[in-house]
């Protein structure tokens, strides 16, 4: 189990060729995923090769900030997201915890209102 505080880290990835993902056409994919860690600059390390291992290519990092539990609660994402930060803390790993499709999935933001990013 780590000691590290979790952080939260929402992404844009594209998929590559041999792909797990059912493919709609989406040029990009969301990705939230969860890590221990003591910075900002610490979380974000894995996540290139985490992604990479997944199929996919990191096209940005949307934005990262320690990942506080009630802040989620009320959201639609929570149950995965909850699951993805125990596992996260157990194995000290990064976890992913949604692949959202940018198609029907255009107003980002939206999904995650009153989790404040900033």
């Amino acid at each position: 189990m780590s000691n590290k505080p979790l952080w939260i880290i929402s992404s844009k990835a594209r998929p590559l060729e041999g792909c797990w993902i059912k493919f709609d056409n989406s040029e990009f994919y969301f990705v939230e995923s969860l890590v221990p860690a003591n910075s900002i600059s610490e979380a974000q390390a894995p996540l290139g090769d985490a992604l990479r291992d997944q199929m996919f290519e990191l096209a940005e990092v949307l934005c990262s900030k320690p990942y506080i539990a009630s802040e989620w609660e009320d959201t639609e994402q929570f149950p995965e997201i909850e699951e993805a930060a125990s596992k996260s803390a157990q194995t000290g790993n990064l976890a992913f915890a949604l692949f959202k499709s940018e198609e029907p999935n255009e107003s980002h933001a939206q999904d995650y209102d009153g989790v404040d990013w900033s």
